[in-house]
């Protein structure tokens, strides 16, 4: 109950954020469209800086093996949640956004922010897995859902910021390297802006979207109800009768941070993705669902991690 608690206070601290953005353009201050700046940043270098700060870390062989567990169980979460897409999204009309939105979460805005302050900084280490995995899939999931020509960019791929800082992060933490000091300093500092800039952008940009209408929009609330409740609890049932968790020691904390890393708001990459493959329209849906899903998550992140506490 008290993590469920903390989890509660994170994301209403998160929230608080989204408000500033959002009354900073309904005030005139900023226009919606100047998201597009904090969009660069994020992506060119807060993202990238935030990934190898998460593996300026001692080496530990157990927590090696826990890390690579945590890699196995992001990556089946990650195909878990694009294969019950795929099955679902002729039947449910599901255009790009909507299934991007329900696949990918904002497990670097708001689920890693989130693991390191009610579990401690160690346990980030794993929320790294997730991270840096789900950053990979979007890589290559996103363009053949949303770019009309459905060609995917290899070179982009496995050259983009974020698998090169990852592919850093890793050499760095495999030869237990450090950054220098001052260096080390700005790469985390600069890592530690993911959460609050996200929460801004997305702020931001619901700032030129009417909430009335946001509201009284049925389809958003189907694909907040599979994000932030169905994907989740599908993948807590299936932990708990695989009995995983009585297999190794370090699974049920593992495992935890996976699911705060999958059940989070939706990824802002997948707002920025759509406002380059599909048009200013399909990005301000794609942001609607990211706001209420935010909003929303406040009840449900800790429902579930209170749901996984009883029954794993």
């Amino acid at each position: 109950m008290e993590l469920s608690l903390l989890l509660l206070e994170k994301i209403g601290v998160m929230l608080i954020m989204v408000a500033m953005g959002f009354i900073s353009v309904k005030r005139g201050k900023l226009k919606s469209t100047d998201s597009t700046v904090l969009s660069r940043l994020t992506f060119d270098w807060i993202i990238p800086c935030s990934l190898i700060a998460a593996f300026q870390r001692d080496y530990e062989p157990e927590k090696m093996q826990a890390f690579l567990f945590a890699c196995g169980a992001s990556v089946f979460s990650i195909l878990l949640y694009i294969a019950i897409t795929r099955l679902i999204h002729k039947p449910l009309k599901l255009n790009p956004a909507e299934q991007g939105s329900m696949i990918f979460s904002n497990s670097a805005g708001l689920g890693a922010p989130l693991v390191a302050a009610v579990l401690g900084s160690d346990e980030i280490f794993f929320s790294a897995a997730h991270m840096g995995l789900q950053n990979i899939s979007i890589f290559f999931v996103l363009p053949l859902l949303m770019s009309r020509d459905a060609k995917v960019s290899w070179k982009k791929l496995f050259l983009n910021k974020n698998t090169v800082s990852i592919t850093i992060g890793l050499v760095l933490f495999l030869t237990q390297t450090r950054l220098p000091g001052f260096v080390g300093t700005a790469v985390s500092t600069v890592g530690g802006l993911l959460s609050p800039v996200s929460m801004f952008m997305i702020g931001m940009i619901m700032g030129g979207v009417k909430l009335g209408e946001l509201l009284r929009e049925k389809r958003i609330y189907l694909v907040a109800a599979a994000r932030l409740l169905i994907y989740p609890m599908i993948f807590i049932l299936i932990i708990k009768f695989s009995g995983i968790i009585n297999m190794l020691s370090y699974a049920r904390d593992v495992l935890l941070v996976v699911l705060i890393g999958s059940c989070a708001s939706v990824a802002t990459l997948v707002t920025q993705f759509a406002t380059e493959y599909r048009g200013q329209k399909e990005a301000a849906d794609a942001g609607s669902i990211n706001v209420l899903c935010t909003i929303l998550c406040v009840f449900t992140m800790p429902l579930l991690v209170l749901i996984y506490q009883v029954l794993c």
